[in-house]
């Protein structure tokens, strides 16, 4: 549990430090770390697009896992 601490604390002050606009959201009972991007002011999956075409990051969009996920 330490070793995911550590890693969560990581990732989440790179994205505080990088883009503000992105708030990572600390995980409560997995490793998987979500990205609130709704300060971008982009649709869901525009803001999905853009992190994994420009950014180059490894994402799934979260439509998947929420149901109550809307604009994707």
């Amino acid at each position: 549990m330490g070793y995911l601490d550590k890693n969560s604390a990581y990732i989440i002050g790179l994205w505080h430090g990088t883009i503000p606009e992105i708030v990572p959201v600390r995980p409560e009972a997995t490793y998987m770390i979500w990205l609130d991007c709704r300060k971008l002011g982009m649709s869901g999956k525009r803001a999905w697009e853009f992190l994994v075409n420009k950014a180059k990051g490894r994402t799934d969009e979260g439509s998947s896992s929420d149901p109550e996920a809307k604009d994707l």
